[in-house]
């Protein structure tokens, strides 16, 4: 029981001590912490452009929402994982008369029986990019000195999280 109220009361409570993260990044050894900062500035720059990016696309999924928002019964797109502004978009586009001329007769079939997979490589294909579509979303960027970080990070959780275990013996003793 011990054990379990240890585990909740972490999650609930988290840490005890705080983890100086300027520490972490300026004295770890094999860290170029000019590279670090950049990557660190690169990642919250990429975070703005993700949290804008998705504040652009709920606007947009509640503004075609028209006035029936509620749910129907059935099976919807999400439920197979797909992005439902995407698919009306696949079949607005498939509605349309597209020029099948430079197709081979696979993909053509493909396209006459109404292959979403098939439209949507097409219309990947052709660079076609909304500002909502998932394609449009910000690229995270690559991290290499953050890499080196995590291993002293980890270590300091379990410094910490040992601390409490022993913290919480001590406590059960008394």
């Amino acid at each position: 029981m011990r054990w379990v109220e240890l585990i909740l009361g972490f999650l609930r409570d988290g840490f005890n001590a705080k983890i100086d993260m300027n520490a972490l990044v300026f004295d770890t050894p094999g860290v170029n912490t000019d590279l670090a900062l950049r990557e660190i500035d690169s990642l919250i720059q990429w975070n703005k452009d993700r949290k804008a990016w998705n504040e652009r696309r709920l606007r947009a999924k509640m503004a075609s929402a028209g006035e029936d928002t509620m749910p129907q019964p059935g099976w919807t797109v999400g439920d197979f994982g797909l992005d439902e502004d995407e698919v009306l978009h696949l079949q607005a586009e498939s509605s349309d008369d597209e020029d099948l001329s430079d197709l081979d007769e696979d993909h053509k079939a493909a396209v006459v029986r109404g292959d979403l997979v098939e439209m949507e490589r097409r219309r990947r294909a052709k660079g076609n990019k909304d500002e909502t579509s998932r394609s449009s979303e910000p690229k995270k960027p690559e991290v290499v000195e953050l890499k080196k970080l995590v291993p002293v990070f980890v270590d300091l959780l379990r410094g910490n999280l040992s601390q409490r275990i022993v913290q919480g013996h001590h406590a059960a003793d008394d």
